[in-house]
């Protein structure tokens, strides 16, 4: 058995201290485990000597924690200190029951980005009369035109919850609707702002005179490119010239009507010549 395994043998059966010993390469290994309770979970905390098993009578030793256990499942919360990465590296799964902690937190986060936050954002009922200047959100209606989308969508929402958060919530300290609906709704007049900016957006995107036709046809050429770079031709007057750029580069400078400059070019030095020469 490796470490991990091990270790779920030993914390699910018991709650008190505990040694594993660890011969593997040529190298012995003494781990010492210290469980404490914390609300509904426990922690467990660790520490690793290349001594033997009195090592764990060091009075400067610095326990940290190691694993959450809730409801017989294994939490780990310092993936180096079991070898978890190398386990993964070698296609080794973790024994049932036993989850990263890190995991844990991702898609709770996750759950609330892909879940809860757009089943609240479309609950949300905004004033269409809501004082919005047009004119400021034009370029962000004509990015997503040109990127060749329909809406602005539902807004990202960023994560939530911390590490901490989460341990609260195993320990029994803080629940998982609760808190989510609490937070969204302490957040709710920013998100009626934003929804009333994004209906606005929607506006500019289905108006006619927000992009061009000659305009999307362009945007829309250049996102069917798959090279990274394309020979664009521009015209100053009576003078004709043709230089490398990125798509993306030109889409990103018709969506705010700015202006090209020398370090938009395949090279400083070629956007310098190219520029001349328009002039």
């Amino acid at each position: 058995m490796n470490l991990i395994e091990k270790f779920k043998e030993k914390v699910l059966n018991s709650q008190d201290s505990f040694v594993i010993t660890d011969s593997r390469k040529g190298s012995y290994r003494v781990y010492y485990f210290v469980q404490g309770n914390a609300g509904k979970a426990r922690y467990v905390y660790g520490y690793c000597s290349y001594r033997n098993a009195n090592f764990c009578s060091g009075i400067k030793n610095e326990l940290k924690l190691l694993a959450i256990i809730r409801d017989g499942k294994i939490y780990v919360c310092d993936e180096f200190f079991f070898d978890i990465w190398q386990c993964e590296y070698n296609g080794i799964l973790l024994p049932e029951a036993v989850f990263k902690f890190t995991g844990i937190v991702r898609r709770a986060n996750d759950y609330v980005r892909d879940v809860v936050f757009p089943e609240f954002y479309s609950g949300l009922e905004v004033c269409e009369d809501a004082d919005i200047d047009l004119d400021r959100y034009v370029p962000a209606a004509r990015k997503i035109i040109f990127f060749g989308m329909d809406s602005a969508g539902v807004p990202e929402y960023q994560d939530m919850f911390s590490e901490q958060d989460i341990a609260d919530m195993l320990c029994g300290f803080m629940d998982f609707d609760k808190e989510t609906g609490k937070r969204l709704g302490e957040e709710k007049d920013k998100w009626l702002k934003k929804k009333a900016i994004n209906m606005k957006i929607q506006e500019l995107i289905e108006s006619p005179e927000t992009a061009l036709p000659w305009e999307k046809a362009i945007a829309d050429g250049l996102r069917s490119v798959t090279a990274k770079m394309v020979v664009a031709e521009f015209k100053v007057g009576d003078k004709k010239s043709a230089a490398k750029i990125c798509p993306d580069i030109i889409i990103n400078k018709m969506i705010s009507n700015n202006y090209f400059d020398y370090y938009n070019f395949i090279t400083d030095k070629k956007g310098w010549n190219f520029l001349k020469s328009l002039m």
